[in-house]
């Protein structure tokens, strides 16, 4: 930009000098100057960007100092820290409003747990009632003050909101975050017994437990400040302790969340769907988190799709020969059943190949795409987008099945 402005001035002296003259110089002066605008908003714009950055870094910096002294006093709000951690993340994707409704939800949801427990319910047997109505959305990441805004949240985003609200009651001790590969539960420690507060029954202990308050660190690791939290720097869980894989702190793939979690091979067990009607199940304190139903009823389901019949419809297997459609409107009851019988296919599809493999491909899809119209008219856009993906992986591989087996 030096050598364009030292330009414009040698040719601004030479015109006036009479050295040089005509249309041609004035033009010329004209556009070298108009570059040297253009350079000078970029540069602006290039300065601007920096010290919004660092300021967000100082931001940032001293959220997590604060929280760190705060955890240290015993006097940490989490559900504050995580809602000032989401407003300076939205705040640098640009995003402004929605947290001062967030905040006020979540201290009317705090008040509500409050109440529950001083009636005598167990912290476990409250979640579920004081939740009542928010929906599970399988799609990683996401952060609480969108949960709270928007009545629904991944498993990230609710076991942010189960820890804070626990956590801020005073069950500091018993408060923790349990971290798989590519899950994260919120789980209540209870004397000898851990319960998974989502799925309502008792944790699988495998993966990393940390607690609640460590979701300060989490954030730190995150964004780059360093963490005081050892479980965040190595191996985590049984499985990687077998093997001896280096971890790597894992930050969901998805929307976007401002966390890292501990790195741990340990998969959940547990079914992960798209969508369910409840984020927080009943609390069923004798009953595991388990995964896939034995092989000989991971085909069981309560509706199947009928794909040979030229008007689609549903055949309800529980009273056989009994035929039906299903009205195309909105429906989570209905929208649940289908998920219920995706999450069965998948457990089956992975033991097969070749034509059988192709025919649940192939009905996979089918329950895809009424999945995909029913997140649709439910105004579940960013669900139904995934789900349409899905189908589309779906149709892939069949496709890939019958050119490779030529049938």
């Amino acid at each position: 930009m030096a050598r364009k402005i030292g330009a414009a001035l040698a040719l601004s002296f030479a015109i006036h000098a009479g050295v040089v003259g005509g249309a041609a110089a004035v033009k010329e002066i004209q556009k070298l100057q108009m570059e040297c605008e253009l350079e000078r908003a970029k540069q602006a714009q290039v300065e601007a960007q920096e010290r919004r950055a660092e300021l967000i870094r100082m931001k940032r910096e001293w959220l997590v100092k604060e929280a760190r002294s705060l955890v240290r006093e015993g006097r940490l709000s989490l559900g504050e820290f995580v809602l000032r951690a989401n407003e300076i993340d939205a705040g640098e994707e640009g995003k402004t409003g929605g947290m001062a409704g967030a905040r006020n939800r979540y201290r009317e949801y705090l008040g509500r747990l409050r109440e529950a427990v001083a009636s005598g319910l167990s912290v476990p047997e409250a979640m579920p009632k004081v939740l009542a109505g928010f929906n599970y959305y399988g799609v990683p990441g996401g952060r609480m003050a969108d949960m709270l805004n928007e009545g629904g949240g991944s498993c990230v985003q609710i076991s942010h909101l189960v820890a804070s609200l626990i956590y801020d009651l005073g069950y500091r001790d018993q408060m923790h975050l349990r971290s798989y590969s590519r899950h994260l539960a919120p789980v209540f420690v209870d004397g000898e017994k851990e319960y998974d507060l989502a799925a309502g029954a008792q944790a699988y202990r495998n993966g990393v437990l940390s607690r609640a308050q460590e979701l300060v660190e989490m954030y730190a690791l995150a964004h780059g400040i360093g963490t005081e939290y050892a479980g965040l720097a190595g191996n985590g869980g049984a499985a990687a302790e077998a093997d001896g894989e280096a971890g790597q702190a894992w930050i969901p793939e998805g929307k976007p969340g401002g966390f890292a979690y501990p790195p741990t091979s340990d998969s959940y067990p547990g079914s992960v769907p798209i969508f369910s009607r409840n984020a927080i199940n009943e609390f069923r304190p004798d009953e595991m988190v388990h995964g896939a139903a034995p092989e000989q009823e991971t085909m069981s389901c309560g509706y199947r799709l009928e794909l040979l019949n030229p008007v689609p419809a549903w055949e309800n297997t529980i009273g056989p020969g009994v035929m039906g459609t299903k009205l195309l409107e909105p429906d989570v009851y209905w929208l649940e059943s289908i998920v219920e019988c995706i999450e069965s296919r998948k457990v089956f599809l992975e033991k097969t190949d070749g034509y059988m493999r192709l025919l649940l491909l192939g009905e996979m899809a089918a329950l895809y795409r009424e999945t995909e119209l029913q997140l649709k008219m439910l105004g579940k856009e960013e669900l139904a987008r995934e789900a349409r993906t899905l189908m589309e992986k779906a149709v892939d591989e069949a496709n890939g099945i019958i050119e490779r087996d030529g049938l």
